[in-house]
Order: C-alpha cells, then sequence, then structure tokens
C-alpha cells in the first residue's frame, strides 16, 4: 500500500498546492519536460528524461539543435513545462529522422 501512495505524491501534491486536478499524460510526466517515450524513424520508442538543466543542454547538443537549447521558451524545466507542446513538437521531428540504434 505504501509503494501506491509514494507513486501518487507529484499528483497529490500538484492538487493539494497548486489545486490542479491529475489528467493522463500518457509516457510523459506531469511535471518535467521532456520526459516521455518518443517514436523514431524505425516505428520503435525511445525514452527521453531529463531531470535538469545541464542536461537539457546536453540533449539538444547530441540531437544537433543546440539551437533549442538557446531559446529562452526552454531555458528551465519551467519554462519547459510552460512550453510543452512547442518543445515536444520539436523532440518528435528531431527523433524520428533516426532509428533507436542510430540515437543510442
Amino acid at each position: 500500500f505504501d509503494c501506491c501512495v509514494a507513486s501518487l505524491a507529484n499528483i497529490g501534491s500538484n492538487y493539494l498546492v497548486g489545486n490542479k486536478e491529475a489528467k493522463r499524460w500518457g509516457t510523459a510526466h506531469a511535471n518535467i519536460v521532456p520526459y516521455q517515450a518518443f517514436k523514431c524513424s524505425d516505428d520503435e520508442y525511445i525514452v527521453v528524461g531529463i531531470g535538469n538543466d545541464a542536461q537539457f543542454r546536453r540533449l539538444c547538443e547530441l540531437l544537433n539543435v543546440e539551437h533549442v537549447a538557446n531559446d529562452t521558451r526552454f531555458s528551465n524545466n519551467k519554462d519547459r513545462v510552460n512550453n510543452r507542446e512547442s518543445l515536444i513538437l520539436i523532440l518528435n521531428e528531431t527523433l524520428r529522422q533516426s532509428t533507436v540504434s542510430e540515437w543510442l
């Protein structure tokens, strides 16, 4: 039972602190962006989970989209969450250009 309650920590906090009701995010995370599965050119998926700003900059370098790391809409996680749709569109287009094994 403790594990079930612990797994709801983010959802509970969002509701109690921000009065935000939970919604379905699929493989994505409500509070961290990017943090989800992306389809690659081989129709296989790769999961990207970025936990801090330095990791985001490194991801952008690895994907050859350094300009995205310098975009003020994506400066920090709060900005990335607020601009989720724009960022996910860019990452979807970028990751779709190669296979999972090529990215790895």
